[in-house]
């Protein structure tokens, strides 16, 4: 089911597999989606203050991809 008023069309959606640490949160950018420069942590906040249910979906997602890290990293050493 899409997001209602969000076009994909550059891959803002993709921010969301993104570690959440890894976002620009400085450096602005411009995004066709929304026709303003913003930074891609803006542009993340935007999308979940109108959804807060997949807020939850992206907090949960971010918590199981920090666990695969962390344990990928312990098996590593």
């Amino acid at each position: 089911m899409p997001l209602q008023g969000i076009q994909d069309t550059e891959g803002t959606l993709a921010l969301f597999h993104k570690d959440s640490a890894d976002l620009e949160a400085a450096r602005s950018v411009y995004l066709r989606e929304v026709n303003e420069y913003m930074t891609q942590q803006n542009a993340l906040d935007l999308i979940v203050k109108n959804h807060p249910l997949f807020e939850k979906v992206c907090d949960a997602y971010q918590d199981v991809f920090n666990a695969l890290k962390e344990k990928k990293q312990g098996e590593a050493h």
